[in-house]
């Protein structure tokens, strides 16, 4: 989902460092290894649905179908494919 905003961005702050850049601060600073990307962005994305779907049904914005009209379930059920597939 990140890179679909760094995507839509016209330029990036200065100072914003790459995906690449953020994955290996974070293994350095945790001594974790970062492979299977594909998966930890996939569980990222199911928190963000998650929570936007609470906030939805909470705020009193959900139909009757949450999950068609909460766009962030869509995108995270395309991050879980492609986390699949690998």
């Amino acid at each position: 989902m990140e890179g679909r905003a760094r995507a839509a961005a016209e330029h990036l702050l200065p100072g914003v460092p790459s995906a690449d850049e953020t994955w290996n601060r974070w293994s350095e600073a945790t001594g974790r290894p970062t492979g299977n990307r594909a998966y930890w962005i996939a569980f990222g994305g199911m928190v963000l649905a998650i929570t936007a779907t609470r906030a939805m049904v909470q705020w009193g914005l959900a139909g009757p179908s949450v999950d068609d009209e909460n766009p962030i379930v869509g995108a995270w059920a395309a991050l879980v494919e492609e986390a699949a597939a690998r």
